[in-house]
């Protein structure tokens, strides 16, 4: 869709998903029927929507049919494991993590890691920020979004300041070592050392 149009009415359907998402009709998968969302559009498309096709069809969009096309599964993913952690949910959050172990190519470590590292580091903002209005923590997080910034809230609550230090500390040494530095190590065997040591911090 167009930026600026009828769509953009719409709520999220993945909040902060990073990539261009393809999501295809239920019959058939002809390339006429792709139709191409950008992260900004996807912020703003509700689970069931009813959305215009190329050629005058409609799909509804639904969790299955994005986990089944992009890969994006409705149960396991980041924005679930930041949940799992912030309630200390250990058997949820390494559900999740044994998914992203199976599923690499639709979880790769990496940004898995960024996106942990920058949770936490905005709930240490949050932790030191002096205006605790909406609008304040929106500034000092530099982010727009008041459904984002109320949850980094409610996880600061959940986390001490040194908790948070020491858990930024442990996902970059998870980051330096999944990449062969100083360690053999699988990568998602070291991921879960991590979320162990998250969880009980």
């Amino acid at each position: 869709h167009h930026p600026g149009r009828k769509s953009q009415r719409f709520s999220k359907i993945i909040s902060g998903s990073s990539c261009v998402c393809k999501i295809w009709k239920n019959r058939g998968f002809r390339r006429k029927n792709v139709i191409y969302f950008s992260r900004k559009h996807l912020h703003h498309v509700r689970k069931g929507d009813i959305l215009p096709c190329p050629h005058g069809s409609y799909i509804t969009i639904t969790p299955d049919l994005i986990e089944r096309n992009i890969g994006y599964s409705k149960e396991f993913n980041i924005f679930e494991l930041e949940d799992a952690i912030v309630s200390r949910n250990q058997l949820k959050a390494f559900r999740i993590v044994d998914y992203f172990q199976k599923n690499p190519k639709n979880n790769p470590l990496i940004p898995v890691l960024g996106s942990l590292f920058n949770f936490f580091t905005n709930i240490l903002l949050i932790q030191t920020a002096k205006d605790r209005s909406e609008a304040g923590l929106m500034e000092q997080v530099n982010i727009r979004s008041p459904f984002r910034v109320k949850k980094l809230a409610e996880a600061a609550s959940s986390f001490s300041k040194r908790s948070c230090v020491n858990i930024i500390s442990y996902i970059r040494e998870c980051d330096v070592k999944s990449k062969g530095q100083g360690s053999r190590q699988d990568p998602y065997d070291l991921f879960k050392e991590l979320i162990f040591k998250i969880l009980h911090s």
